[in-house]
């Protein structure tokens, strides 16, 4: 019960859903959800952490990023299909999902 409360309260923050929403494609590092969710990366972070305590998302160092996913386990699975069918219907999320297929962590490297 704790977990899925931890959960709803990560749920309860826009901006959590929206990089929740964007992970459903792919997995991204934090400048390229920047990039796509145009916030701060200090602010994205916090966010992030969040999500990783809730047990939503988890991430995995690649070189010199860390890549963040959904995490897709039997407790998050129906907030995964919840995630996934609010982002094929809703405008703004499909924007945001448009807009991670652009980032592309190599060319924001070079212009950073």
């Amino acid at each position: 019960m704790k977990s899925t409360v931890e959960i709803f309260k990560a749920l309860a923050e826009p901006n959590r859903v929206r990089i929740l929403a964007v992970l459903t494609s792919r997995p991204a590092c934090v400048c390229e959800l920047a990039q796509a969710l145009s916030l701060n990366q200090p602010n994205l972070s916090r966010h992030l952490r969040v999500l990783e305590a809730a047990g939503l998302v988890k991430s995995r160092r690649a070189g010199a990023w860390t890549d963040y996913t959904l995490n897709r386990n039997r407790e998050t699975a129906p907030f995964v299909r919840l995630l996934k069918n609010l982002a094929s219907a809703d405008e703004a999320l499909q924007r945001d999902l448009k807009a991670l297929a652009k980032a592309d962590r190599l060319r924001i490297k070079r212009l950073g």
